[in-house]
């Protein structure tokens, strides 16, 4: 927290999430609601939100997969029927409302946090949630691949990010670390 001359309190948040877990996304909008919230009632607070990499299946392959399949396989069907309707739930009850989908793909998701990194370095975390906003619906609620580089494109670019330097290499064979 800082509190400049200017009598403004100044938060930085760093979110650490994936960019494939229902949760997270959930997480994102309780998170932006509590900050606006607190916003009418303290106008002197500002936040900043940062995303950083967190990978709930590290191993994941790159070839997407069944997205319901996929939960199944790591969950059980129970715990995923559970899931589904719990998140179904609860996704209905929030500002927008989340329609969580669960037909589609899953992939990996490194190259979704490689775009979340760079477009925090290049065009600041404002730009950088918007995107995170627009990668959440296109896999949650479109049933877009997380691992489509057009996907994640689409997604930067709909949020505001010019994106036509980060497409002249193949994020996938980047060997840059990502950083956070």
């Amino acid at each position: 927290m800082d509190v400049p001359c200017d009598g403004k309190i100044r938060l930085v948040v760093t979110v650490i999430s994936d960019t494939v877990c229902p949760w997270c996304f959930l997480g994102k909008r309780r998170l932006e609601a509590a900050i606006k919230s607190l916003r009418l009632d303290e106008p002197t607070v500002e936040c900043q939100l940062t995303w950083a990499p967190y990978f709930l299946t590290p191993g994941r392959p790159l070839q997407p997969r069944n997205k319901l399949e996929g939960y199944t396989r790591r969950l059980g069907k129970e715990r995923t029927a559970a899931m589904v309707a719990e998140m179904s739930h609860l996704g209905a009850e929030e500002s927008p409302p989340i329609r969580f989908s669960y037909g589609g793909t899953i992939a990996n998701s490194m190259d979704s946090h490689r775009l979340l990194d760079w477009v925090l370095k290049e065009h600041g975390p404002e730009v950088q949630g918007r995107v995170v906003e627009h990668l959440s619906r296109k896999y949650f609620e479109q049933e877009r691949c997380i691992g489509d580089h057009r996907v994640l494109v689409e997604a930067a670019e709909e949020a505001g990010s010019c994106v036509h330097p980060y497409t002249k290499y193949s994020v996938a064979s980047d060997p840059t670390p990502l950083t956070w």
